[in-house]
Order: C-alpha cells, then sequence, then structure tokens
C-alpha cells in the first residue's frame, strides 16, 4: 500500500486562492444538486433536468477528485509541534479538528472470550497481551470482576433470570445480566479505559452526501445532522439499559483532509482512507469508527486500512461479501461487521427466488402489454465494484447451473457509484435493457439509481416489471415512494431482508416503546426507528464482549449469542455464527399505490404469504401469490 510523501513544510491548507475558490464552488454546487433532488417530486421529467446540471457544471465535479489528490499528495505541518509530517502519520494531520480525544492509552485487547448465554457467575478472562493496537494493556488492580448472566437485576433496573433480555421488550437485545461492579480490566485495548471506549465519527473531506441527505428528506428519513442527533439522544437509553461494564461510549468527531467519499463508493480512494484510518487508530487512538451517514456505514476501502489498524468497525461496506474476494467480511475479521445481509447470500438467495418462482414464465406484472405475454427476461443493473459483481456473478452461475437460464441472461449493465453519472447511467442502462427487450429488471443498485432508472424508462416507454433484491433501503415505502409512479405502480416487488415499516417505526413497535420509556410523550422524528436498532446493534456487541473488550472478544461474544429476532420480528432472524452481518433470512413483499403506510402516506410495501421470512434453501416453487397495483 503506498503511503503519502513527505515533502517541505507547505500545508495542504494552504492551497492558492484559485484552489480554494474552486473547491468552494464545488460546495456550492453540489449543495445546488442536493436542493433541487429535494424538490425533484415537483418537477418534469427530473432526470433529464439533472443530468443537464451535472454536465453544466462537470469540470467542477472533475475539481473533486483533483482536489482530493492535491490534499494527499501535499506534506502538511503537525500542528501540535510544528514538524512536517505526511498525511497517514502519527499526529493530527488529514484532521482538521478532532473533539475530545482524551481517553484511554494504545495497548494490546486481551484474548480471553466475552461472556456467553447461562446463568449464574461468569469469569471473564484478565486482560494479557495480543489482540491488537499499539502498546502493551494497562494494568488494573487484581482480577478482573465476574459478570452475572441470567440472575440479579440489571444496569436499568430489570429483574434478571434465564431467558430475560436486557431490555425486556426487545427482540434483539443480549440476555440479561446483572449490573457490573468492581474491576473492568482498564486499558483493555486502544481507545479503552476503565471509564471510556472512543468511537471516531469520520467526516469525509470531499462528499456528495448532500445529495443523499435530500434522497433521505424525500423518503422521509433523518439527513446526516438530524441522524446524529438522533444517534446522541438515543444514547440516553442505551447507556441506561445495556451492560458496558463501567465504561461509557465516547464519540468523536474527525475531521478528514484528505478523504474522498465519491471515489470510496466506487472502491477507490483507498489511500485518503487509510490516511484517515493511520490518524484514527494513531493520534486520535479511537478503539472504533463509524461513517459520518445516516446510516453509519463505512467504506469498503476504509474497512481495508481498518483491518491493517485494528480499528472496530461496526458498520462497514454494505453488501460486501462474506468471502470469495479480497475484499470480504472473512478478510477483515474480527474488525468489520453490518447488520444488512452480506451479498454473497442474497446473491444466491436471489437466484434461488428467481429459479423457483420467476423464470420460465410470462412477465404478467410488466407495464408493456407485450412483455405481459412473453417468457421473462431478466437484466440486472448493479455497480462495477469487485465485491458486488462478484456476489452478482454468483446469481447468474446459480441461475444458469441449477435452474436453467439462458447463457445469455441477464443483460447486466455496470454502472459507477458515483452520484454526478447517476442520470446519464440510468439513460444508457434503459437503452441498453429496452432494446434487449429485458421484461424484469433485477434493481442490484443504490435507491437513487433506482430513481433515475425510472425517469428514464418513463421518458423511453419502457414498461418492465421492477424487481427489487433487497439491498439499499429499496425495501422501504418512503425510498419507493421517490420513484417514478407511472413505471412502478403494479409493476413493483421482489425480496426484503428489513420488515414492515410499522414494526420499525410503527407506534406499537419495539423502537417506540423503548423511546416512550426514555423520553415520555415527546415525538420521535421520522428514522427513529432505524436509529434506534443500529445503535441497539453497537451496544449489543460491546456487551457482548464482556469486561476485556476487545475486537476478538466482540466477536466470540456475538458468536455465542446464538439467534434472535425471528419470523415477525423488524429483522428477522438475526445471528452472527456463520457470518459477519446480522439479518439471516427474507420475506417477499410487492408495492400497492393505494394502500396506506404506517405514517398515513399513500403507497406501501405490502407482504406475502402474511410476512412469512424463508432462509436460504426455504423458498417455494411457486408463482408468488403477489397483486401489485
Amino acid at each position: 500500500m503506498s503511503t503519502p510523501r513527505r515533502g517541505s513544510s507547505k500545508r495542504s491548507s494552504e492551497l492558492s486562492s484559485a484552489d480554494a475558490s474552486d473547491v468552494e464552488k464545488l460546495r456550492k454546487y453540489h449543495a445546488e444538486l442536493g436542493a433541487f433532488l429535494a424538490g425533484i417530486e415537483a418537477e418534469q421529467s427530473p432526470a433529464a433536468k439533472l443530468s443537464r446540471h451535472v454536465r453544466r457544471h462537470l469540470p467542477l465535479y472533475a475539481l473533486a477528485a483533483v482536489f482530493a489528490l492535491i490534499v494527499i499528495l501535499i506534506p502538511t505541518v503537525n500542528e501540535r509541534t510544528g514538524g512536517t509530517t505526511a498525511g497517514n502519520v502519527t499526529g493530527d494531520n488529514g484532521a482538521a479538528a478532532t473533539t475530545d480525544t482524551s481517553g484511554g492509552a494504545a495497548s494490546s485487547g486481551g484474548s480471553q472470550p466475552g461472556t456467553a448465554g447461562g446463568s449464574g457467575n461468569v469469569a471473564i478472562g484478565a486482560p494479557g497481551s495480543g489482540g491488537g493496537g499499539a502498546g502493551s494493556v494497562g494494568s488494573s488492580s487484581g482480577p478482573v470482576a465476574k459478570v452475572s448472566v441470567g440472575t440479579g437485576v440489571t444496569a436499568g433496573g430489570v429483574t434478571c433470570r434465564p431467558g430475560v433480555k436486557q431490555v425486556p421488550w426487545s427482540l434483539y437485545a443480549n440476555p440479561c445480566v446483572a449490573k457490573f461492579t468492581g474491576n473492568n480490566g482498564g486499558a483493555t485495548y486502544r481507545g479503552v479505559d476503565a471509564k471510556t471506549i472512543k468511537i471516531a465519527i469520520r467526516h469525509w473531506a470531499v462528499t456528495a452526501d448532500d445529495v443523499t441527505d435530500a434522497q433521505n428528506k424525500a423518503a422521509g428519513r433523518q439527513d446526516r445532522a438530524g441522524a446524529f442527533a438522533l444517534y446522541r439522544q438515543w444514547q440516553k437509553f442505551f447507556e441506561k439499559y445495556f451492560e458496558l461494564y463501567g465504561r461509557k461510549v465516547q464519540f468523536v468527531d474527525f475531521q478528514s483532509r484528505v478523504s474522498n467519499n465519491i471515489d470510496e463508493a466506487q472502491s477507490k480512494g483507498q489511500e485518503g482512507a487509510c490516511a484517515d484510518a493511520t490518524n484514527i487508530a494513531q493520534s486520535v487512538k479511537a478503539f472504533g469508527d463509524i461513517g459520518y451517514a445516516v446510516s453509519m456505514i463505512e467504506s469498503q476501502p476504509f474497512a481495508d486500512c481498518a483491518k491493517q489498524q485494528k480499528i472496530f468497525v461496526p458498520f462497514g461496506a454494505s453488501y460486501f461479501p462474506e468471502d470469495g474476494v479480497k475484499a470480504s467480511y472473512k478478510n477483515w475479521d474480527p474488525y468489520v461487521w453490518h447488520v444488512y445481509m452480506e451479498c454473497t447470500q442474497i446473491g444466491h438467495d436471489v437466484a434461488e427466488y428467481i429459479g423457483k418462482r420467476l423464470l420460465g414464465k410470462p412477465a404478467k406484472w410488466a407495464k408493456d402489454i407485450t412483455y405481459q405475454k412473453s417468457v421473462r427476461k431478466f437484466g440486472t443493473y448493479v455497480p462495477d465494484n469487485d465485491g458486488y459483481q462478484h456476489c452478482v456473478n454468483l446469481t447468474e452461475q446459480d441461475l444458469h447451473n441449477k435452474y436453467g437460464l439462458p447463457k445469455d441472461q441477464p443483460v447486466r449493465f455496470n454502472y459507477q457509484l458515483d452520484v454526478r453519472r447517476f442520470p446519464d447511467q440510468a439513460e444508457q442502462g434503459v437503452i441498453r435493457f429496452q432494446a434487449a427487450n429485458v421484461t424484469t429488471l433485477l434493481n442490484a443498485c443504490d435507491t437513487l439509481s433506482t430513481r433515475f432508472l425510472t425517469e428514464a424508462a418513463d421518458k423511453q416507454q419502457w414498461g418492465p416489471e421492477w424487481l427489487i433484491i433487497g439491498v439499499a433501503l429499496q425495501d422501504t415505502d418512503g425510498q419507493a415512494r421517490t420513484w417514478n409512479k407511472n413505471v412502478v405502480n403494479g409493476h413493483l416487488f421482489g425480496m426484503s431482508q428489513l420488515g414492515q415499516a410499522r414494526s420499525i417505526e410503527g407506534t406499537t413497535g419495539e423502537a417506540m416503546r423503548s423511546w416512550k420509556t426514555m423520553f415520555g410523550s415527546a415525538k420521535p422524528p421520522g428514522g427513529f426507528g432505524d436509529q434506534y436498532y443500529r445503535m441497539l446493534l453497537l451496544y449489543q456487541m460491546l456487551q457482548a464482549a464482556g469486561p476485556v473488550l476487545t475486537p476478538e472478544n466482540i466477536a466470540r461474544g456475538l458468536r455465542s449469542l446464538g439467534e434472535s429476532g425471528g419470523a415477525h420480528a423488524p429483522f428477522g432472524q438475526w445471528g452472527f455464527k456463520g457470518d459477519h452481518t446480522a439479518i439471516d433470512d427474507s420475506r417477499e413483499i410487492y408495492w400497492d399505490s393505494t394502500a396506506k403506510g404506517f405514517d398515513g402516506s399513500a403507497g406501501a410495501y405490502l407482504e406475502a404469504n402474511g410476512g412469512r421470512r424463508y432462509l436460504s434453501g426455504e423458498w417455494p416453487r411457486q408463482d408468488p401469490p403477489i397483486k401489485p397495483r
């Protein structure tokens, strides 16, 4: 892996006034693009209009990559010492500012197991050497205290007994443990001391997230600022109910000077990502990292760098494979995890769904009357990242080898995960699919791209079936409402790994009960349920490790928990025994434009077979019992 070069004492912040002006223009146009998307519902032909905007300002968008390269290659001055350093060496280079960087000294994690299920007193190993992080484990006065599982009274005041969860009404929380007292091992790992667990929030230097902010607002979700305000609010609940053995999570803002999130989304920009990871490990000295995104997710390049620096990442690289390629969860073990199902399983499950339920039959839910009478011909719209390509390859291999799909299908269009190119790539994809007489499109893509695909399809009068596979929140009501109604109403269906919106954010769901328990009658903002379950997973991981907090003990603890949730839980069955992502199963859904969502708005996904969920190998051989409209 190459590193930023050392050189003169010129700082990256001392760019020419012309460069600085261009960067400000770039930010201005990103904001303009975001503002446009926020009002896109009232516009005619949004894809064409946005495409014109992007083409008009293409030189300024191209400047983003150039600017990031300049910042990476120009050395910086260590603001504390005045010495010259490169962006990925110890010091606060690469970080314009960090908040509250106090915490435990760098240390190695112990190699002892975390708490397991059962009841009674469970001995937790004392800290030792190994596990990662620079330096040695901080000394502690005497042995680590025991953890009482399934007995006593929890930190939240719950009477604990076998079978009771840490949050009693939760379907996913850990088995309860008594409130912990005594020695917790102190500094068990870098970023961990007797009282705090330091987790960095990485803000990218160059990003187009103002565009996704606008998309999230249009879908009724929080933007980044609102989401993180809500995360900090939820933190009060989880600090009260979960057991962190005398410690509290300390979120630390890390402002990168060198990273480019647009590049990282395309599996590029690793030099800047690794510079950030090095600073987060060596300068901020954080135990873990989350991205400054609504979903807390980090990129695949950063996941690679986090493995090198031994940083815990609870939400890393959405929908990447469990194994089979270098950039995979198995290769990132034990540092990188996620709630969303990894795409190795998704790839096989999609093939099973198509092969058993759709293949060789007329595309009866297509808009085009000719397609309705024709045997389905499949197309796939998918990012060109190696990880996503690998999983789509798995789908195609299964379809060809197990189910007899002709070798000329699916017709695949590989696109770049670059928001600046979403409109023109969607138009190109639709032209190609239409020319190939594709009747059924697999949307193995982000939800904003589906938005532009549907606009382009309406423009080109292309009327296929729209088959979603559950990725990128395409299976949520709010996102589907932003798509072109002329082409999706009556023609949209597929798979979902999430649960019903009402089970995640409805008035009788787990998240709402937790909110009312902590905050009373105050009305929660939109998206509060999704944020709740992310914080729940984070605290589940930290509690599962036991007092000796290390990434290795998080892995051991999670695998000892077994499965939780269930057929009608908001995220289905949840477990980590066979992989590094929580969700294990999927359900079948279809779009009904006349149905009201739990929020009272028109348009909602309905469930087939009463919401029954299927593990791999369980999909039945029959037509989907659905009626899109």
